[in-house]
């Protein structure tokens, strides 16, 4: 509880109630998508819960890179089976080129990709590097040493990225009714 009473703390900051319509939005993510990562952070078990987070921002970014690429259904078909063989980097360069996300944003994807690799595949050496100012660890210690990983500005940067995504496709959905 007083690690999830800390996360309420940082949503709070993050998403002001003085902002109520981008509160909302991220309410809804939060409610909708973060389940798994928020359970995980609150069980004490930070490498598993950068893991699930990886995989619900790359599981959202592929599903609606598409989308955006190709208004047309044949075209948009296409896109997505070949989006859906990307990587969470991958598709945040994609992003980032159509004007989704910024280059921080990329980073971003970078650097969770990073984590996710070295949690989920036991990589001492980016564990060391991103977990532990560099300083050794063995394979046994790397769960441990993931504890070192705030998970809370993570959780809430892909809550954002999450809604700049939505927000996007919302945004090219009134431009095109604009223009035709």
């Amino acid at each position: 509880k007083p690690r999830l009473d800390r996360f309420k703390t940082f949503f709070e900051a993050a998403f002001p109630s003085s902002d109520a319509s981008e509160r909302t939005r991220g309410e809804v993510v939060i409610a909708g998508l973060m389940d798994g990562p928020l359970t995980l952070y609150g069980l004490g078990m930070n490498g598993p819960a950068v893991i699930e987070l990886h995989g619900v921002l790359e599981w959202f970014a592929l599903g609606e890179t598409a989308k955006h690429i190709s208004t047309d259904e044949k075209k948009a078909k296409l896109v997505r089976d070949m989006v859906e063989r990307k990587t969470l980097t991958d598709v945040a360069v994609i992003l980032e080129e159509i004007g989704c996300w910024s280059d921080k944003d990329v980073e971003f994807c970078k650097k969770l990709s990073l984590l996710r690799n070295g949690a989920a595949h036991k990589n001492p050496k980016i564990v060391s590097k991103l977990a532990n100012a560099g300083k050794a660890v063995s394979l046994l210690e790397i769960d441990e040493t993931m504890q070192n990983i705030d998970c809370i500005p993570l959780i809430l940067t892909a809550t954002k990225l999450i809604i700049k995504l939505s927000q996007f496709e919302k945004q090219n959905k009134q431009g095109a009714g604009k223009s035709g």
